[in-house]
């Protein structure tokens, strides 16, 4: 009744775990919900003598009206970013949850700022069922192992009915019970948030989903780096030749290594690595622009014509770029390669801009999120007193040798790297690396 046909063969390993923590929170939410409603009747004037019904419905509408808004803003805002880092908005969704539900309990003390307060605790909950929803059907997606999306979320639903059964009996008796003081009532909500941000931050960090996104990204390309050879470091062979000599010496050598190898870049030792509100230490999120507009890295058609002609590339269409000044030119060094690469790396101050053709395919994506890890970790190695300032014009020649170095390692070790990920499970036809939908088309001028 509660779990999908052919349980426990046609979902996911982490399902379980991950529905037993979402039961336990959304427990402790339906309970707090009574605790909260019971505050919001009380601040719009239920049972005060003074209070009219008008003035209670004008409340309810702005206060749904609120939530309207702020929904739809939030939805607008960060729509695109949800499939990117769904525990990160999974979690989001929980905690903004609870900053709505404690509005509604101090709602009563502020008697002057009430349509304010339930306006804001709106908003809150209004996002909450953006994110929750949102991150519902992205993980729906990673449960249904067997294409079974549709029973796996009837069966959501079903569950959910039964929390809310359970919730609607229980929760009468709980409400008189705590009902005896302020005190008692706050104790009891402040007890059951601790257990809900509790269960839910395990409930996400159970969560063990094979796309590479940033995060997961970062860690499997700094694994295999450490693993290897390091940027920079000429004295110790590649991976390819490693996995050679390894190849002709025996069977039990190959079978250690290929073990090894399962657990390094397993989906669950990288799940379990991977931070949930902290951003990665090497700035993959704030510093790398992946589909990043031409404007937002080429000063003016002129410049950009002239570098494609010296990097084997005659004309580009459409052109239409502002004029910057000639400073903003100066410390943008282009790096391009279409004959062999289907993206433009460009370095830019500390930023890190990849340009994508119309004809990149993810895995191009993936070869140039490696590259930009590589060039970001070589940015951030340098002291910041050694690096040029923003206006100086020897960035050009400062970046060259690192954006070329950087491009045959990526060229000599991504085979190696992405057959890596193939052989331990991670999805390989599809990644999550915030790629905008821009892209560049390149012609020949005739």
């Amino acid at each position: 009744m509660f779990l999908p046909a052919g349980y426990p063969d046609s979902v996911s390993e982490d399902y379980l775990s991950f529905q037993c923590w979402d039961t336990l929170q959304a427990m402790c939410s339906y309970l707090r919900g009574v605790l909260a409603t019971q505050s919001v009747l009380q601040s719009v004037g239920v049972g005060d003598d003074k209070a009219t019904p008008l003035a209670a419905a004008l409340q309810w509408v702005l206060r749904d009206g609120s939530g309207m808004i702020g929904g739809l803003t939030f939805a607008y805002l960060v729509g695109p970013k949800f499939d990117v880092n769904v525990k990160r908005w999974r979690l989001f969704a929980d905690v903004i949850n609870d900053v709505g539900l404690t509005l509604d309990m101090v709602a009563p003390y502020f008697p002057t700022l009430v349509t304010e307060v339930l306006c804001v605790s709106s908003v809150c909950k209004t996002m909450c069922g953006v994110a929750a929803g949102a991150t519902r059907s992205s993980l729906m997606t990673h449960f249904a192992k067997k294409d079974n999306m549709a029973d796996c979320a009837a069966k959501e639903g079903s569950q959910e009915t039964a929390v809310k059964l359970f919730g609607l009996v229980f929760g009468m008796y709980f409400a008189n019970a705590v009902n005896s003081s302020p005190q008692a009532v706050w104790v009891a909500f402040l007890l059951l948030t601790v257990i809900h941000v509790y269960a839910n931050y395990n409930a996400v960090s159970c969560l063990c989903i094979p796309t590479v996104n940033c995060s997961r990204g970062l860690i499997l390309v700094q694994r295999f780096l450490a693993s290897g050879n390091n940027p920079g470091k000429e004295n110790v062979a590649d991976h390819s030749e490693r996995v050679s000599e390894l190849m002709v010496e025996n069977d039990v050598t190959v079978l250690m290594f290929s073990r090894w190898m399962s657990v390094q870049y397993s989906v669950r030792s990288v799940n379990q690595e991977e931070t949930i509100f902290k951003d990665p230490v090497l700035p993959v999120t704030s510093h790398l622009i992946m589909g990043a507009e031409l404007h937002q890295a080429v000063p003016t058609s002129t410049d950009l014509d002239r570098l494609l002609q010296i990097y084997g590339c005659v004309g580009i269409s459409p052109v239409h770029f502002p004029v910057l000044g000639a400073e903003s030119f100066a410390n943008v060094f282009f790096f391009f390669c279409y004959r062999d690469e289907t993206y433009l790396l460009t370095v830019v101050g500390d930023q890190v801009h990849v340009m994508f053709q119309a004809e990149a395919k993810p895995k191009d994506e993936l070869r140039a999120f490696f590259q930009a890890v590589l060039v970001l970790q070589a940015l951030a190695s340098v002291p910041p007193t050694a690096s040029p300032p923003p206006s100086s014009s020897s960035g050009t020649i400062t970046h060259q040798p690192l954006l070329e170095s950087t491009l045959r390692k990526m060229t000599a070790d991504f085979p190696l790297f992405h057959q890596v990920l193939q052989n331990s499970g991670w999805r390989t036809h599809m990644f999550l690396l915030n790629t905008s939908t821009w892209r560049i088309k390149v012609s020949d001028r005739t």
